[in-house]
């Protein structure tokens, strides 16, 4: 279970695991057309992307013995193949020296991935404007394909949070950004569904005109394992693990949701969700770990904490929240808050819908510990 493998096709042409969450995504790409994901680093939208490109391409034959293909079989126009553009602003979350300074702009590598997407589903750009460039390439694959075109932007927020920070200088990528989400909801007749995910969320803080579903009740366990997944697909490791620890697979699982679980998106989420990644890892080593934590810390993807903060960190749990609170980003503030929940430090614990208040708190002793790592190297 290679933990780098974020491409669907390899992934079911190596028989490796796949938790079937096809159905949730099924409704996404048939309800839905103009959609928004947020959730933590490395918690499985690349993935996401990766098969909703696979499904728009009609590559049915990835899909057998999950769910979609029995429910897009039955489907009105089965498998339709459409023109797909699949864009990843990922660099500028992990630029190859994180501590140069990144030279390029979002403008400019969205141009450059629209080239190579031109050679890959023969269009032409020959406009300098980003925005003219991408409505001719739009017309122009609809015009070859007689079909809409469908578009994906992973980290699709990563230009305006490049310096791991968000503020007044995120301001022109923001811009653009916006522009770039008007000139895709304007294609009209030439878009049949476009999808952005990114770990941070500024639905709340601009006026983006994607529809935001990363509360959603309806996709709240779209990413991660609920305790179903892992009973269903892990159940070998499980017992692996537990004979290699020589304790019962019961004390295993109470051992991975202490560390490993605990994440809600979602004020109707009744159950918990675990970290993918964490889960990768310890079934391919068979010891335990913070493994996610450890990636995040080396990656520079870690908010400071400014000794003054760690206070006001320590009383989130007894606190209660609204949507803004936690969600928006501002520039020139600390965003602590934001940055902790979009980071998957924090999670939702639990919501009251008559105050329309959140409490949130760490998700597991993972995160409670990683915290703790962040306070003692800011402030040596």
């Amino acid at each position: 279970m290679p933990v780098d493998i974020h491409d669907f096709t390899q992934l079911r042409n190596k028989n490796l695991i796949f938790a079937d969450k096809s159905e949730c995504i099924f409704n996404l790409a048939r309800q839905e057309q103009f959609v928004f994901l947020a959730r933590p680093p490395m918690f499985g939208k690349s993935l996401l992307v990766s098969f909703l490109k696979n499904y728009f391409e009609g590559r049915r034959e990835l899909f057998l013995g999950l769910k979609i293909a029995c429910l897009e079989d039955a489907a009105k126009n089965p498998w339709t193949v459409y023109p797909v553009l699949s864009f990843n602003f990922t660099k500028f979350r992990t630029p190859a020296n994180p501590d140069a300074p990144i030279v390029f702009t979002a403008e400019d590598e969205f141009m450059e991935q629209l080239r190579e997407q031109g050679e890959r589903l023969n269009f032409k750009v020959e406009e300098h404007d980003p925005f003219l460039a991408l409505t001719s390439a739009l017309k122009q694959v609809c015009a070859e394909s007689q079909k809409p075109a469908v578009i994906l932007f992973d980290d699709f927020l990563a230009p305006a949070f490049s310096s791991a920070s968000f503020s007044e200088q995120s301001k022109e990528s923001i811009d653009f950004l916006k522009a770039l989400t008007l000139t895709v909801k304007s294609a009209g007749p030439n878009l049949r569904f476009a999808f952005f995910t990114d770990s941070a969320n500024l639905s709340y803080t601009d006026s983006f005109l994607y529809k935001d579903i990363s509360l959603s009740p309806m996709y709240k366990d779209i990413c991660g394992f609920t305790h179903a997944d892992l009973t269903r697909y892990f159940a070998h490791e499980i017992a692996m693990l537990a004979a290699t620890t020589a304790v019962a697979p019961q004390t295993v699982l109470n051992h991975l949701l202490n560390n490993y679980g605990g994440y809600k998106f979602s004020p109707a989420s009744k159950n918990t969700l675990y970290n993918p990644y964490d889960l990768v890892r310890l079934f391919d080593e068979y010891k335990w770990n913070h493994f996610w934590a450890s990636s995040i810390f080396k990656k520079s993807a870690s908010p400071s904490v400014a000794k003054d903060k760690i206070s006001l960190v320590k009383k989130i749990p007894m606190m209660e929240f609204s949507r803004r609170d936690f969600l928006s980003f501002h520039a020139g503030k600390t965003n602590l808050l934001p940055l902790l929940y979009s980071r998957g430090i924090i999670s939702i614990k639990e919501y009251d819908a008559s105050s329309e208040k959140f409490r949130l708190d760490f998700p597991n002793q993972e995160t409670r510990d990683f915290f703790t790592r962040i306070i003692l190297s800011a402030n040596k």
